[in-house]
């Protein structure tokens, strides 16, 4: 995962500098958040990268929603992260007979800023991106409607696991056996379930809107820009076809996998049949020589073909009935590589987006 965060973060960088020619403006002080954890967010904010000091006056609709989707990603990591400390514990717990395991909550870097402020930043930053976008004042009004219910949630969650980190840094269990943390650790998971499906809710609720803002565009066109927002649309949905199937598959009672494997197959088939057809028209409307979009697009088609060549070995392996979370590829992998490719795609349609 580290190589990828390079790439994308060196795709992210690139789409900054192409965003301050295409618009005339000084975009270099915007936050920009990846799929990364709470650490990530302020190292970026020590290099500098903070909303507060931007010069920026406004900003297009598709790059707001971009920018929520990244900041919404950062929240799914870190709850990911708690519910992988809580898998520790709770399994060390089994294993040595009660014996809390040092480190699984005090694991985080003790001049990390507690999670209540990293959640404050995130707040903040989402509402500065509001007040700088007016592309669409009442969608923006939807989405902000739900921030007092969605960050009143998420600074439960983070109130409860930074008395955890405390907790366990301190070495607080030495003096009541453990009780802290058999308290608080329910609570936690408690609190987790009611956040995740407002967070889900939300992400929801902005990723549609992005797709609303994003135009539609012609097969004809021979436009550079306009053929890449085509192509971007049409091999991103390609991938999240392919990606439902494979859910539909695991679902999918004995009897019907068979069935479901052949529809797996044809989403397959339809994402290369595409891969194939439109990296074409990207080279006969020379869209790969557009000179401000730089190397975002080949990223992008490179993290595409990175998935369906994974999609195809684990299509290989259900076939020869070698597919499990032991294989060459595994359904994490697969959600990993899928999630880049999304990644890609809405930072490619943010540069490549006419005005």
């Amino acid at each position: 995962m580290n190589k990828n965060k390079a790439i994308v973060l060196t795709g992210i960088f690139i789409i900054i500098a192409v965003l301050g020619v295409r618009y005339g403006r000084n975009i270099f002080s915007i936050k920009l958040f990846g799929d990364y954890n709470m650490q990530d967010i302020f190292n970026l904010q020590k290099m500098g990268l903070s909303m507060e000091s931007s010069s920026l006056s406004s900003i297009h609709e598709p790059f707001y929603y971009n920018r929520l989707d990244y900041h919404l990603g950062i929240i799914d990591s870190y709850i990911d992260q708690i519910q992988n400390q809580q898998k520790q514990a709770e399994d060390y717990f089994v294993q040595k007979n009660g014996l809390y395991p040092l480190g699984v909550y005090s694991s985080l870097n003790p001049t990390q800023p507690d999670s209540q402020t990293v959640v404050e930043t995130i707040k903040k930053d989402m509402l500065d991106l509001g007040e700088k976008m007016h592309d669409n004042d009442e969608a923006k009004a939807q989405i902000e409607a739900k921030y007092d219910a969605y960050f009143t949630a998420l600074l439960d969650v983070a109130n409860l696991h930074d008395q955890l980190v405390d907790y366990t840094q301190r070495e607080k269990y030495k003096d009541d056996n453990y009780a802290t943390y058999y308290e608080l650790d329910p609570q936690l998971t408690e609190k987790i379930k009611i956040f995740q499906p407002i967070q889900t809710e939300l992400r929801a609720l902005v990723k549609q809107r992005m797709a609303a803002a994003i135009p539609v565009i012609s097969e004809d066109t021979t436009d550079p820009l306009d053929t890449i927002v085509l192509v971007a649309n049409t091999l991103n949905n390609d991938t999240n076809k392919a990606y439902a199937e494979f859910e539909n598959w695991q679902a999918a009672e004995t009897d019907q996998k068979d069935a479901q494997l052949l529809v797996m197959q044809q989403a397959f088939d339809t994402l290369m049949n595409d891969l194939d057809i439109y990296q074409t028209k990207l080279e006969n409307n020379k869209s790969y020589d557009v000179i401000a979009i730089g190397t975002v697009v080949p990223h992008f088609i490179t993290q595409v073909n990175d998935f369906s060549n994974q999609y195809e070995v684990v299509l290989r392996d259900i076939k020869n009935n070698e597919f499990d979370d032991t294989g060459t590829v595994t359904a994490d992998d697969l959600e990993i590589s899928l999630d880049l490719v999304q990644m890609q795609y809405q930072s490619l349609i943010v540069v490549a987006n006419p005005q």
